[in-house]
């Protein structure tokens, strides 16, 4: 009788073949289970830091994100002049009549300056605070620069011609960034260039940096006091009581037209 040949093969090949079977079912789902993951790609990364940038951008247009302005005023007698109604409180005043919940704390003393008079912790850098400011209202300059007898200094060291360096640059560069700075332009009840040419120089030159700078708003006084309002001056330099209103509400609708 002839031997037939062994079965073990045709087994072999029918075992092989579910195992190539389970293993291609395995694959499979594990291949839907990763296209069902969330996506963690760059672009993902890129769109949220997009959001949180712009976010971050409108908080320094407004200043302000709660609704509330913090102002703080540093600077010389300018802010500082007649007291309960200098130019600052009236700044809180004008924006409360409008709805708006304001804080203004007012660190200006007359006298003062940014770099050349007064005890170190008397002039203007010194008076800043840090603090959840959204606003910071600066003057200064003129005693700097009309102490001497019959001439005036160089603005140069307070602010450079190139804007780049200066006393005042140093100031406005440290505070956070997502301050608004208030730069204050004097006005004066006789042309500024009168009193001291390099003051007017140097009132130009805060121009020119409030306008390169986007966290700095000038404040330009002359816009709504001069020589032509002497019913809002007390002296030469100084607003009286209904002069710091005028200007107070100027720099109150300059806060204001931000948000809008």
């Amino acid at each position: 009788m002839p031997n037939r040949p062994p079965e073990i093969a045709p087994r072999f090949l029918f075992v092989l073949l579910g195992l190539i079977l389970a293993v291609a079912t395995a694959c499979g789902g594990n291949t839907t289970d990763e296209a069902d993951e969330p996506d963690t790609s760059p672009a993902g990364d890129q769109a949220d830091a997009s959001a949180e940038g712009d976010q971050t951008d409108a908080q320094t247009q407004s200043g302000r994100a709660d609704g509330e302005v913090r102002l703080l005023a540093i600077g010389d007698s300018v802010l500082d002049f007649s007291g309960e109604a200098s130019t600052p409180q009236r700044v809180g005043v004008a924006l409360e009549s409008e709805g708006v919940t304001a804080e203004v704390v007012n660190r200006a003393i007359g006298g003062t300056c940014l770099l050349y008079c007064g005890r170190g912790d008397e002039r203007i850098p010194e008076r800043y605070v840090d603090r959840d400011w959204t606003h910071v209202l600066i003057s200064g300059g003129g005693n700097d620069l009309g102490e001497l007898e019959g001439e005036c200094r160089p603005p140069d060291p307070l602010m450079s011609a190139d804007l780049a360096s200066g006393t005042m640059v140093d100031l406005v560069d440290g505070i956070p960034g997502d301050v608004v700075v208030l730069l204050y332009r004097y006005s004066s009840a006789v042309p500024l260039e009168e009193l001291c040419p390099e003051v007017s120089t140097l009132m130009e030159r805060y121009a020119a940096f409030a306008a390169e700078r986007t966290n700095v708003v000038l404040v330009d006084a002359n816009v709504v006091s001069g020589p032509d309002t002497p019913e809002l001056w007390a002296d030469n330099v100084h607003p009286n009581e209904e002069g710091s209103d005028v200007i107070g509400r100027m720099i109150a609708d300059l806060i204001l037209d931000a948000d809008r």
